[in-house]
């Protein structure tokens, strides 16, 4: 990492996304939890399903979850918030 101008700089990941190509799998995700709105997947079974590399199956999740869109059960499986007891 270098220090530049007061911000950390890293190298770009080989496996991130473009802009476009991120928002429009954030969309089509999301679209996906809310045609099957019972579905509870795991991260595995997320990657299997939705036809995503495994980083980038982690980083939608995640986003997904700290926007308040999923919630991560105990059992480490993804479902919509509004289907949590």
């Amino acid at each position: 990492m270098m220090r530049t101008a007061g911000a950390l700089w890293q190298q770009r990941s080989p496996d991130r996304m473009s802009d476009g190509e991120w928002t429009a799998t954030l969309s089509r995700v999301r679209g996906e939890f809310a045609e099957m709105p019972c579905m509870r997947v795991t991260a595995a079974q997320a990657r299997a399903l939705l036809g995503l590399s495994e980083p980038a199956s982690e980083w939608v999740l995640a986003r997904l979850a700290e926007e308040g869109f999923l919630v991560r059960t105990p059992q480490g499986e993804y479902v919509r918030r509004s289907d949590v007891p």
